[in-house]
């Protein structure tokens, strides 16, 4: 913090985020970790953050996301919305999360979010509104939801989702409890 870095130094790191948590995170809770970094009209060529995102059990193979920072980009603020999408394999752990997160110091606004699941059967979607305040998100878990297991009728589908403001974005994991996980950002 506040120290000049230097155009040859290494400085990749790897922060611990379960110790700022405390320890033990109550996973309904599911935190979310913002990183603002200042740099007095400089910004980093590369800054990437990696989220792993895995369940130990019987076999332990994580996934590891990468998300890019989001620099600030004054265009983005007249941007009118936002299209992402997401697979449903539907074979017991599909679930998603949305973002509303802007680089804006002092806060944007929410976010009017239409998720839309789709199945492979039809052409027919099973539409959602919802609101995702600012730096908020928002959890679709397809495999916990009885009105989505119902839609999809056991086969596989995706999920489409429209935003009203320009910094929708997040991930989506298939975790089927026995230590294999898949996940990836939104599309």
């Amino acid at each position: 913090m506040g120290r000049r870095i230097e155009r040859d130094e290494d400085v990749r790191r790897t922060p611990e985020i379960d110790p700022l948590l405390g320890e033990t995170v109550d996973p309904r809770r599911k935190p979310v970790t913002r990183f603002t970094l200042k740099g007095n009209g400089r910004v980093p060529a590369r800054l990437k953050f990696g989220l792993n995102i895995g369940h130990p059990a019987a076999r332990d193979l994580a996934s590891n996301v990468c998300f890019n920072a989001k620099v600030p980009n004054l265009k983005l603020l007249d941007k009118p919305g936002t299209f992402k999408w997401a697979p449903i394999l539907n074979k017991g752990g599909s679930a998603m999360m949305f973002s509303n997160l802007s680089p804006v110091v002092g806060g944007f606004r929410e976010a009017n979010v239409t998720p839309n699941v789709w199945r492979e059967s039809d052409c027919v979607p099973l539409e959602r509104k919802i609101i995702i305040p600012d730096n908020g998100c928002y959890w679709l878990n397809a495999s916990a939801d009885p009105e989505i297991a119902e839609w999809l009728q056991g086969g596989t589908g995706w999920v489409t989702a429209q935003s009203d403001k320009p910094f929708l974005d997040g991930y989506y994991t298939e975790d089927r409890g026995f230590g294999i996980v898949g996940a990836d950002h939104l599309f």
